[in-house]
């Protein structure tokens, strides 16, 4: 493995994401009941159009028998729904969390 050629693979991957992200929110609507002139991504497209991509340039897997749970359940007191479950498959822990957001909502802090 290259080091050098997998971080130039990975800003290049990164670079085309935030382009088509840019692309898509100047795009117009298909149809015009669909939220034509909504320029401001929604928390699906940004699970789409960012989360989705990005996971997979960092080589994590959706899906069966992929790494990355989407909408993990954890309960406590009620039941709350993580968008990504990142999960180290032995021993089976997690690693990380993302919760994603409308891509205009300001920024969920840890404190």
């Amino acid at each position: 493995m290259n080091r050098g050629r997998v971080e130039n693979e990975f800003r290049l991957g990164l670079e085309e994401l935030l382009k088509t992200i840019e692309d898509e929110q100047t795009r117009p609507a298909i149809n015009p009941y669909a939220g034509a002139g909504d320029a401001v991504f929604h928390e699906h497209d940004t699970r789409i159009f960012f989360f989705d991509r990005l996971l997979q340039l960092l080589g994590w897997d959706r899906g069966a028998g992929g790494n990355v749970a989407e909408e993990a359940r954890i309960k406590a007191e009620t039941t709350r729904f993580i968008d990504y479950l990142g999960v180290k498959a032995n021993p089976n822990i997690p690693i990380f969390i993302l919760e994603a957001k409308a891509w205009d909502k300001p920024l969920i802090r840890a404190f």
